[in-house]
């Protein structure tokens, strides 16, 4: 993985939840996910707000 570092086992309450519950919990975090990044403004318009006047881009 990223730092090298292997997990030696997983909980095993990971081998109660099924394939077809498992995705179905991470579509809906996926799609809250994408509700509140649509609520998002754009990053340019973040630092316009933000962005002290006369600033350099």
């Amino acid at each position: 993985m990223g730092q090298g570092v292997e997990p030696r086992r997983w909980h095993p309450l990971a081998d109660g939840i099924g394939q077809d519950a498992l995705a179905q919990y991470l579509a809906g975090i996926s799609l809250m996910i994408d509700r509140e990044v649509a609520q998002m403004e754009s990053y340019d318009r973040f630092l316009a707000a933000t962005r002290p006047a006369g600033a350099a881009a």
